[in-house]
């Protein structure tokens, strides 16, 4: 049994990471592109799942929509049934183009669901494989909002990232007992640490995650970001695209891209995380990544 096929086994499980007053999750699509106002449109799940013919007309490569989803507010069971309808929607309309990445605000809820989205980001034969994870800079994302997060290939955070140990239920743990709940914490950590080591995440992350109180929460630094790898690119991805950029470019290719980078997220990314568009077009024309750029794309 693969990790996937493990964390569907942990649906029926009853566990929280939440505020139990938190407000049940949204889903909405907003564009990821500054600088496009053709592609301004903001739509709750209902309204993106009946909305086919209108999202093929916008294909990235003829207006240069690119979209997000954007889950806010607490994670319940809910949110797989929300996930089992995208999934399915993508599937069954191949012209339209998949998301770019998901846009996190969440204190957390429901680790099944959480772990559930994570794994369908995780899973080859998924149509939402290889997306990257977003946290804005007025968002958080915290317990077990990170596991979305830790899915991304490419995680980019600007807001709060913290963690803490899963609790369950308290009627729950009235039932389990001490010995069922320690096996239960138990089966927990394994799944946890087979995941996070699907996601190329430092191996003391679990750890840390467990020795704070599910009562307390642990915000992480961007150092603590940088060193447990919930920041940046999928530890795995990242040599990928060096070997590809030394191919393409020669030893100074990685270099090169990194320069740029910087020089993006320095004049064209605003607050809220687009990137303008015009800014990166005449970057790429005049920066010398540009002819590694071609090579590759």
């Amino acid at each position: 049994m693969n990790w996937q096929d493990s964390i569907k086994a942990l649906v029926l499980v009853v566990l929280v990471s939440a505020a139990p007053n938190s407000f049940a999750a949204s889903w909405r699509f907003v564009n990821a592109i500054a600088d496009k106002p053709w592609c301004e449109f903001e739509m709750p799940l209902q309204v993106y799942l009946k909305s086919a013919d209108f999202l093929a007309e916008i294909r990235r490569e003829d207006a240069g929509c690119i979209h997000s989803i954007a889950i806010s507010g607490s994670i319940t069971i809910e949110d797989i049934e929300r996930l089992d309808s995208l999934v399915s929607f993508y599937n069954s309309n191949p012209r339209v183009d998949r998301p770019f990445s998901i846009n996190l605000n969440s204190p957390g809820g429901s680790v099944s669901a959480a772990l559930a989205i994570a794994a369908s980001i995780r899973d080859l034969h998924s149509p939402l494989y290889q997306m990257g994870t977003f946290v804005g800079q007025n968002s958080q994302c915290l317990s077990s909002c990170t596991y979305i997060l830790a899915a991304g290939f490419q995680r980019s955070v600007f807001g709060e990232v913290g963690i803490h140990r899963p609790r369950f239920l308290p009627g729950d743990f009235e039932n389990m007992g001490y010995e069922n709940l320690q096996a239960a914490y138990s089966g927990l950590y394994d799944h946890l640490s087979t995941f996070f080591s699907a996601a190329n995440l430092h191996p003391s992350f679990i750890n840390a995650m467990w020795n704070v109180s599910s009562s307390e929460i642990r915000l992480l630094s961007k150092s603590d970001l940088s060193f447990f790898r919930l920041s940046g690119t999928d530890l795995v991805r990242q040599e990928e695209q060096i070997l590809k950029l030394i191919q393409a470019c020669g030893e100074a290719g990685p270099d090169l891209k990194s320069d740029f980078k910087s020089v993006i997220a320095d004049r064209c990314t605003e607050a809220n995380g687009k990137v303008d568009n015009d800014c990166f077009a005449n970057t790429l024309k005049n920066h010398p990544y540009g002819e590694c750029y071609k090579r590759l794309y």
